[in-house]
């Protein structure tokens, strides 16, 4: 909480989202030495993945695609780790892949997926809040229909 961070929601459950701290600590093997990180929205926030970390507007360039890669491989090449998809008419998107190794090892859930989460900001104190809205396997899609008056947006894990 120190980060201005608050809890990984899923299915409107705070703690809910236990891809990654925040969530519910109630899997976590050994609270002292489990493996884990932030989700890809709490990851973006506090800017320590800054040089794998990309904005881009569908509007603009309507169909990007990178290759993304987990936290656990950040020192072996210059692959992508965190996409955030501005908005349009909702929230922006935060993609990542959560890699199942090394600091991430212990991850509770969604390993090795694709994981979207959206945010929330509290009114009351500010602070951030997750919210895990798809998890991907590969050859999986997550379609949000009104992100746009005219076409809904895709997230393909291919």
């Amino acid at each position: 909480h120190n980060l201005n961070m608050r809890h990984s929601i899923e299915d409107g459950k705070e703690y809910g989202d236990k891809s990654g701290y925040m969530g519910s600590s109630i899997c976590y093997p050994n609270i002292k030495t489990t493996q884990m990180c932030f989700n890809g929205r709490k990851s973006w926030l506090v800017d320590w993945y800054i040089d794998r970390q990309v904005s881009v507007h569908p509007l603009e360039d309507p169909l990007w695609q990178e290759d993304l890669a987990g936290i656990a491989d950040y020192k072996k090449d210059e692959t992508l780790v965190t996409l955030r998809i501005l908005g349009n008419t909702t929230n922006d998107f935060f993609v990542s892949y959560n890699r199942k190794a090394g600091i991430v090892q212990d991850a509770c859930e969604n390993g090795d997926e694709v994981v979207v989460h959206t945010s929330n900001v509290s009114i009351k104190n500010g602070a951030l809040y997750s919210n895990k809205v798809a998890f991907l396997k590969e050859g999986e899609r997550y379609v949000v229909n009104d992100w746009d008056l005219h076409r809904p947006l895709n997230i393909i894990f291919d």
